[in-house]
Formats: structure tokens, sequence, C-alpha cells
């Protein structure tokens, strides 16, 4: 068989390695995102239980 085997890295080194190959906006837009769907499941956990 020719090749080699696929490289196992943990999930800080491939953390690393992605935001090292994105750009800054795509990072603000991707956290921009996270922020807003953070923010919408606790207002809706919020309404649910309060509601």
């Amino acid at each position: 068989m020719a090749g080699h085997a696929p490289e196992l890295l943990s999930t800080g080194e491939r953390l690393t390695r992605w935001l090292a190959d994105v750009s800054d906006l795509r990072i603000s837009l991707y956290m921009m995102l996270l922020a807003v769907a953070i923010i919408a499941l606790a207002y809706l956990i919020d309404w649910q239980l309060l509601g």
C-alpha cells in the first residue's frame, strides 16, 4: 500500500491550525454568529422558564 497515514491532531492543535488558516474577517463573522446564537438560546430558555 502506498501513501501515508493521516495526522491525528488533538482538538487544540486542530483549532490552532484552523485559526491560522482563516482571515480575521471570517473569524469575526463566526464569532458574531456564535454570539447571536448564544443570545437567542439564552432568550429561548428564559422565555420557557419564566413565560
